[in-house]
């Protein structure tokens, strides 16, 4: 997503209230102490409790979307991708993706 299109989302998404708490769930999810054993259920965990605010989790699903719907508009023009995102996107664009192609 192009800083311009994110700038949009933002703006529709997260409000003042919002952001007032997504800044005091981050200082609390800062002090947490979390029982994961690997990045990746850390990055999990992280997830879960950020995503408790609407508006950020409004805006971290369409960056998905929008991740998904460039890798399958370049996949459909038969090319090979190698695909890197973030750890915390990766779960639910690999699903989106597998999803689309078994349909």
């Amino acid at each position: 997503m192009d800083d311009e299109h994110y700038n949009e989302a933002y703006r529709r998404s997260v409000g003042t209230m919002a952001l007032v708490r997504h800044s005091l769930r981050k200082n609390r999810v800062a002090r947490k102490v979390f029982t994961s054993s690997s990045a990746e259920e850390f990055v999990d965990e992280w997830k879960r409790e950020m995503w408790k605010v609407k508006g950020f989790r409004v805006l971290d699903m369409l960056r998905q979307d929008e991740v998904v719907r460039n890798i399958r508009r370049l996949m459909g023009e038969g090319r090979r991708l190698a695909v890197v995102c973030e750890l915390e996107m990766y779960s639910d664009v690999l699903s989106s993706i597998a999803g689309k192609s078994s349909e």
